[in-house]
């Protein structure tokens, strides 16, 4: 799952401040996009025109940086993080919600 993070101040005004009779007492997960290692190398490669590669770490690599890095990599491949995007977007259209390639496309990639 992933965000752009200065959509949340548009998102908490929007939210809690004009629509605080409807979204009092509930939680939202939020997020603008959500893709595989895979799918965000592809977009990185398409947007920056340079060939970009996804390899996961192996669990015994992390385990042996971090036994808490290898427990948290693996919950994001068993259960991870859960929004209903669609409604997000749905729900909220104000928020301007941007895509993983929307925020590619924003990045200066000629320092890269």
């Amino acid at each position: 799952m992933q965000t752009a993070w200065r959509r949340l101040p548009v998102f908490r005004g929007t939210a809690v401040i004009e629509r605080s009779d409807t979204v009092f007492g509930r939680r939202f997960d939020i997020a603008g996009d959500e893709l595989t290692g895979e799918e965000a190398a592809a977009t990185l490669s398409k947007v920056t025109g340079r060939k970009v590669h996804y390899e996961g770490f192996p669990p015994d690599v992390l385990r042996a940086q971090s036994e808490d890095m290898a427990l948290m990599f693996e919950w994001f491949d068993s259960t991870g993080y859960a929004a209903d995007i669609k409604s997000l977007r749905r729900d909220f259209p104000e928020v301007k919600w941007h895509t993983f390639e929307d925020w590619a496309r924003q990045q200066d990639w000629s320092r890269s």
